[in-house]
C-alpha cells in the first residue's frame, strides 16, 4: 500500500473515539500520560526537539533503554514506521500515526483496528498488543517480555473513559461502583434538515432529475468507489465513511423518487435508528453492570486472606481436588472451593469466551443412584480458553446452583469474573464444580490439558 494511503487511513482512525481512546490507553500503560506525553524519555526525563527521535540510552530502575515519546518508541522501531509512512518529524501527530500503525499490524490477525469498535480493549486485544508494548498483559496476565505490566482491569477502565478524560493511576483499585465513569457509546443520529431539503428539492424538480439525491448521497458514493478497489485497507476506509454518512434511501428514478415515497423511507429509517439506539443503550447497561459487578467482587476479596486461583475480580478460595478424573467418566476433574460450601462463589480461573449457557436446571440426583452411563450436568457453562502455548481448549464448568445472569454466548469474560455459585444440580455426590476439557468445537476429550490443570491447581493456578 502506498504510504500516503496508509497515512490517510490512520489519520482518519486517529480522529475517531476508538482511536483516541486507544492512544490514551497506550500512554497510560507506558507511564507517559500527563500534560505533555510526547517528549518523555525512558525513565521520565524530557527531550527538547521533535525534529527526530532522540536515540538516547537511559539507565533507570535496573533497565537500559532508548525508548522515547508518548508510546516509548525504540529507535529502530521508529525508523521503520516513520520511513514506511513518510513521516516528517517526531512530533505529536507523527507519533500518534506511527503508534496506530504498530497497533494495526499487531491486531491484523484478529480483525485489525475495526476489532476495537466491536470488542473495545478485550483480553485478546490486550494480548495482541502485548508484544508491541510490554506494559500490556498477555492472556496469562503477565508481560510478554517479563517487565512490569498494567492489570487488564486498569487498562479497560482507562479505555472506557471518554477521549481526553483522565483516570487515577490506581485504575479501579479501591474504587466503588459509583466511582467509575459509566461506559458510553455514541448514538446513531439523522440529519433532519438534509432530509427535509431533499424532499423539497425532489418536489420542485422534474421527475427525471436527481441532483438533490446525488448531493445527499455523496459520502455513500465515495464509499462505493473505495469498495470497488481490491485493497482491503481502502475497504476499511469505506466502512468508516459509510458509518458516518447519513443513511439516504437508495432509490431509482421515476415513482420511487416521489417525495411521498422518500418520506416513507425516512420514517422507516427513523424507526431503524430508534431500534439501534435501544440496542446501544442495552449494551451500555450490560457493560456498566458488568464493571460494577467486578468492582463489588474485588471489594469483597481484597481484605480477605485466601489461597487459590485468583483474578482481578475475585478468587476461588480453598481449592481442593476431590476426584483426579471426573467421576462420571468425562475428560475432567472434580474440585471444591471453600471446603465444598454450597452457594460459594466460583470465578472464571482464566480469560474465556462464553460458548454456551444452560441454566434453570434445579434438579439433583445423587450420582450413585444413577444407572451407569446416565449423567447430568445441571447448570453449566461452556467456555473457550487459551493455554500458555497458544492452543485453545473448551471447558465445561458444571453443577452450579445458580449461574451469573449476565453470562451470554459470545461474550468475553476476564479472569476473576463471577460464573456462578457452587452447587448440587445434576448428578452429584455433594456440592462441587466439575471441569471437563475438550478439543475446540468437538466432543473429543483433551486429557493433556486436564492433567496439566490438575497439576497446577494445588499451587493456586489454572494455566
Amino acid at each position: 500500500m502506498a504510504p500516503q494511503n496508509e497515512r490517510l487511513i490512520l489519520e482518519r482512525f486517529r480522529a475517531t473515539p476508538a482511536g483516541q481512546k486507544l492512544l490514551e490507553t497506550i500512554q497510560y500503560a507506558e507511564g507517559t500520560a500527563g500534560q505533555n506525553p510526547y517528549n518523555v524519555l525512558f525513565g521520565g526525563g524530557r527531550f527538547s526537539s521533535y525534529a527526530r527521535h532522540p536515540d538516547q540510552v537511559i539507565s533507570s530502575g535496573g533497565y537500559r533503554s532508548a525508548a522515547a515519546g508518548a508510546y516509548q518508541f525504540m529507535p529502530g522501531t521508529w525508523a521503520s514506521a516513520s520511513r514506511s509512512l513518510g513521516l516528517p518529524d517526531f512530533g505529536p501527530k507523527s507519533q500518534d500515526i506511527a503508534a496506530l500503525k504498530l497497533a494495526r499490524e499487531r491486531l491484523k490477525p484478529i480483525g485489525g483496528l475495526a476489532v476495537l469498535e466491536k470488542e473495545g480493549l478485550s483480553p485478546r486485544v490486550a494480548n495482541a498488543l502485548a508484544p508491541e508494548w510490554a506494559s500490556f498483559p498477555t492472556f496469562s496476565g503477565r508481560s510478554y517480555y517479563g517487565q512490569p505490566v498494567k492489570p487488564l482491569g486498569q487498562l479497560q477502565a482507562r479505555y472506557a473513559q471518554q477521549p481526553g478524560t483522565t483516570v487515577a493511576d490506581a485504575g479501579t483499585e479501591g474504587a466503588t461502583p459509583e466511582d467509575v465513569t459509566p461506559f458510553q457509546l455514541p448514538r446513531v443520529s439523522l440529519n433532519e434538515q438534509l432530509y427535509r431539503n431533499l424532499v423539497v428539492s425532489l418536489a420542485s424538480q422534474p421527475e427525471n432529475e436527481n441532483r438533490g439525491f446525488e448531493k445527499a448521497t455523496e459520502l455513500n458514493l465515495l464509499a462505493d468507489e473505495l469498495e470497488e478497489s481490491d485493497d482491503p485497507e481502502l475497504a476499511e476506509v469505506a466502512d468508516q465513511l459509510r458509518a458516518q454518512a447519513i443513511p439516504v434511501p437508495r432509490v431509482a428514478q421515476s415513482a420511487a423518487l416521489a417525495p411521498e415515497n422518500i418520506l416513507k423511507t425516512v420514517f422507516s429509517t427513523y424507526k431503524e435508528v430508534e431500534d439501534q439506539n435501544k440496542k446501544i443503550s442495552d449494551y451500555e447497561k450490560f457493560v456498566n453492570e458488568l464493571n460494577r459487578s467486578q468492582l463489588r467482587q474485588r471489594a469483597e476479596t481484597t481484605s480477605t486472606s485466601f489461597t487459590g486461583i485468583t483474578g482481578p475480580g475475585g478468587a476461588n478460595r480453598g481449592i481442593t481436588i476431590t476426584s483426579a478424573s471426573d467421576a462420571t467418566g468425562e475428560p475432567g476433574i472434580d474440585y471444591v472451593v471453600e471446603g465444598g460450601k454450597r452457594g460459594a462463589n466460583f470465578y472464571s480461573p482464566e480469560n474465556a469466551k462464553v460458548l454456551k449457557v444452560v441454566g434453570n436446571q434445579n434438579w439433583e440426583t445423587r450420582l450413585e443412584q444413577n444407572p451407569k452411563g446416565q449423567r447430568g450436568y445441571g447448570n453449566y457453562v461452556d467456555v473457550r480458553m487459551t493455554r500458555p502455548d497458544g492452543k485453545q481448549v473448551d471447558v465445561r464448568f458444571a453443577h452450579f446452583d445458580a449461574l451469573n445472569s449476565g453470562l451470554k454466548p459470545g461474550m468475553t469474560v476476564p479472569r476473576g469474573f463471577l460464573l456462578g455459585t457452587q452447587g448440587r444440580t445434576g448428578s452429584t455426590t455433594g456440592a462441587h464444580i466439575s471441569a471437563d476439557f475438550y478439543q475446540p468445537g468437538t466432543s473429543v476429550g483433551d486429557l493433556s490439558t486436564r492433567d496439566y490443570v490438575r497439576s497446577r491447581i494445588p499451587s493456586g493456578r489454572f494455566f
